[in-house]
Formats: structure tokens, sequence, C-alpha cells
């Protein structure tokens, strides 16, 4: 049986400029040096999205950013972030999503291949559930689709892992964010001893 921290406290911060309204999480309730590696962590990530998208360059560019608690229970925290961007002259405003699944009792930052064995094909399992769900939900790829990444992005929620795709990596920008939902119970025979996913089983 899980005994460690359950949950943390989510304190919503606000970033506001001229041409920008960003939207963050920080983390309350955590031993305190638990707590400031995930509230680091954190912001590393909204640099990082808000970097790739120039948000510095006020006079080109409105950017919005939001975030999803997509987990936040049995010791884990998920986090699914949102930004949009609209860039003068460009002929299409430009949406990255971000996300970042960490250990409340230790700060540690899953990987998509921490959970899983060495060897045990989690990525290829994963890739033809999603071709399975592409077909069956009638999505045109515009690529190839053979073999995710073992350190795919994605996030936690209470029915399994969220696999997701920017706007036109795989499929038309039309489709958006795609996001598929692999039940945990589907993987779960290729989890690594003590594997902490076992905790929401």
């Amino acid at each position: 049986m899980y005994d460690g921290i359950d949950s943390a406290v989510i304190v919503e911060q606000v970033i506001e400029k001229p041409h920008a309204h960003i939207l963050f999480p920080q983390v309350r309730g955590l031993g305190s040096e638990t707590g400031i590696i995930i509230n680091q962590l954190i912001e590393e990530k909204i640099k990082g999205i808000t970097m790739m998208q120039e948000w510095y360059d006020e006079e080109t560019l409105f950017m919005e950013m939001s975030y999803e608690v997509k987990l936040n229970k049995k010791g884990f925290i998920s986090l699914f972030f949102r930004n949009f961007a609209q860039i003068e002259h460009a002929a299409h405003p430009m949406t990255i999503v971000r996300s970042l699944t960490v250990d409340l009792n230790t700060g540690e930052e899953y990987e998509l291949f921490d959970y899983f064995r060495n060897m045990s094909g989690h990525a290829l399992k994963i890739t033809n559930f999603i071709l399975r769900e592409v077909e069956r939900k009638e999505i045109t790829l515009i690529i190839d689709l053979k073999l995710i990444p073992d350190n795919h992005t994605y996030y936690l929620c209470k029915d399994g892992i969220v696999i997701y795709f920017q706007e036109g990596e795989i499929a038309a920008r039309s489709y958006g964010i795609l996001e598929f939902t692999i039940p945990y119970t589907f993987l779960q025979s290729l989890f690594e001893i003590g594997c902490p996913l076992e905790r929401l089983l």
C-alpha cells in the first residue's frame, strides 16, 4: 500500500507583459527542498516553451499560456501546458504543447521510458495501439508512423498514459493536438519492477 505524499497544493501564478499573458502553477504543501525542485522544473519548462516561440519579441508576437493539472494524486503531479502565439505576418497562429510529470516525494521528473523494463518493447506496443486508434477514428496521417521515441512526450491521467502530438506533427493541422490514452493495464506487463505507476492501478 502506498503511504507517501498523496497530492500537492496548486497555486496559480501570472506573468503579465505587454504582449504576453502567462499562467503557470507552483506547488505548495511539500517538503521545502522537494517543492523547490519541482517549482524549478516547472519554471524551466515554461521558459523552454516560451523561448521556442520568441515571446521576448513583444513587437511581433502575442502569447498566451495556460495549463491543466492532469493528475495530482498518489505521489504524482502531471501538468499539461498549452502555449498559443500569434506572430506578425505568420499565415496562422502557432500552438505548442508540453508536459511535465514529477514524483511529489522526490522531485524526480519521469520520462516515458522510466516506467518500463529495458528492451520491453514499450514504444512498439504504444505505437501499435495508436495506429489502431488512428484507423478506428479515421485519421489521415501525413507521415509513416512506425515507432514513437522511447522518450516521447506524454502526461498521466486517471485512465492511463496519454501520448500526444503537436499540431501538424503526424496529421494535418486541422486535427489539432492529437492525444491517445493508453490504459495502464494495457502496459502493465511491461512495467519495471517497482514501477511507480503501480500506485495508480
